[in-house]
This record gives C-alpha cells, structure tokens and sequence, in this order.
C-alpha cells in the first residue's frame, strides 16, 4: 500500500494491496483504489467515521471523452451531511477505450460482476465505522445500481431518483455499447435472457423478494422512465405510484425542472429526509 494526493478532492490516494487487506483505518477522508486484475480496479472516496449508518453512492453515465472514470459523485453534498459516506466509481468503464462508453449500471463484464466487490467493500466499512445499517444512493443507473446491491445487504435502503430498473428497456446505442464491450460473442436477447438478475430489477426483486426497503423518488416529467420503468417496478413489487407499502414508497412528482435527471438540491434534501424517516419507521 502507497500513497499520493488528489488534487481535486484535496486528499490522500490510497494504493491498496488487495480487497483481503484492504486499510481503512489511516485517513478519515481518502480515494482508495484496489487492484482486482491486471488493469482493473475497485475505486471509491471515503468518508469513514463512527456512525449508526453508512451512506454509499452509486454514479449514473458519465459525459463522453477520457476522463470518464474514476468519477466520484454526491460527494460535495454528503461529505458534511454524514459521518460515514463511500463513492463508487462504476469499474464497468474500464473495459473499454471508446469515449463514448459512459454507463455500464455497475454490471461489469463476462466472467466478472463487480457488485459483489463492491459489496465486499462495503461490509469492511460497515464494520470500520460500527454501523448498523447501510444507505444506497443513486440516480439514474446509479439508481439500477443501488437497487441491484441493496438486496445483498438485509435492512438496507436504496434510495433512487429516477432509476432505470431494466436494462434491456434502454436506449439501443448505450446497450450496443455495453454488451459489444463487455461480452463480446453474446447476442443481446441470450444475455438478457441468461441472466435476468443482473439486468432487470424487476425479475430479481420479485423472484427473491428481498428483505431491503426502496425509497423511489421519480419526476413525472420524465414520461419515458416513469412509464417504462418506474411503473413496472411498482407493479412488479406490487405496489402503486404515490403509496407506502410494506418496505416500499414510490414518490411521483412532477419536479421543480423539467425532464430526466433534474433533481434540484431542494429537492435532494428534502426526499433525503423523507427516505430517513420512511427507513426510520420500517428499521
């Protein structure tokens, strides 16, 4: 393990050995980046002290162009919200030189899913800071993203702005992109088909009914996700726009700005605090 500065964020980087003997205990705020095959790595800000909970972000796409990874997000406004806060850069971007490859949900490639090193990760941190309960963070596909990992975790909470919930519903050239890149020789139907866990929220919510909550905020400005994934998901779950039920609360909005994505600052804060509370109530 060795160590150099970012010059951004103003704070160490921190060259792990490997997930096994990763060190967190040296920095209360760092950039980790950790080896996991030849020119491949888990990278993430840390924010790590004593705290009930632990708050994890999870990224959407990325602009195109060659700074597309590691890119960090809500970190300005969590780092002096909570006391225990990890970024996730999405390592699906590492397996391709195009620029114009920007979101990959977290899905990784043929032979490898980086979710569960994410998870692996994730676990070490919780234990790090004593905290009973972990928050997952995303919007977009960071919001796939942080459904898909919050199963993994029971009474954790994915909360989600916007979400894709099926990958196999996106738009065609950034699906073209990701199954070209990532796994190559499989045709798009027989992927999907293979492995419905790994891309549609929906069949894995229903099929393994898991013991998280969701808070799912979407604009309904949005007409497009609201109509071909936030609806679907609400009805897979068997619950229904604007209800709370059981361990989900749906939140359809029309949005201070229009269209995909728009979440004001606001507006963040105010469905942070309702995401809080409906965990709260429920853990």
């Amino acid at each position: 393990m060795h160590e150099a500065f970012h010059t951004v964020y103003k704070i160490p980087i921190v060259q792990q050995s490997s997930i096994s003997e990763l060190s967190l205990g040296d920095h209360p705020r760092a950039i980790h980046t950790i080896p996991i095959q030849p020119g491949r790595s888990i990278d993430f800000y840390s924010k790590l002290s004593q705290s009930r909970d632990l708050f994890v972000c999870l990224h959407g796409a990325m602009r195109p162009g060659p700074e597309r990874y590691p890119k960090f997000q809500r970190v300005s406004s969590m780092k002096n919200r909570v006391d225990a806060f990890l970024s996730f850069a999405d390592p699906t971007l590492q397996h391709s030189v195009n620029q114009e490859f920007g979101i990959g949900w977290y899905t990784g490639r043929s032979g490898w899913d980086p979710i569960f090193d994410i998870a692996n990760v994730v676990r070490q941190a919780q234990l790090h800071v004593g905290a009973e309960r972990v928050m997952f963070l995303g919007g977009s596909a960071g919001g796939f993203a942080a459904l898909r990992i919050s199963t993994l975790f029971p009474g954790s909470l994915a909360f989600v702005t916007d979400p894709q919930t099926n990958v196999g519903l996106y738009h065609q050239g950034h699906r073209d992109r990701l199954f070209s890149e990532c796994w190559p020789g499989w045709g798009q139907r027989e992927l999907l088909e293979a492995f419905p866990e790994r891309f549609d929220m929906g069949y894995l919510y229903t099929t393994l009914d898991p013991d998280n909550f969701v808070y799912y905020r979407q604009s309904t400005s949005d007409k497009w996700h609201s109509d071909t994934f936030a609806r679907p998901f609400a009805e897979a779950v068997k619950s229904t726009a604007g209800s709370r039920v059981g361990r989900y609360e749906f939140v359809f909005e029309e949005g201070e700005v229009p269209g995909h994505g728009k979440i004001t600052g606001t507006e963040f804060d105010r469905h942070f605090g309702e995401a809080m509370a409906f965990w709260d109530a429920r853990g």
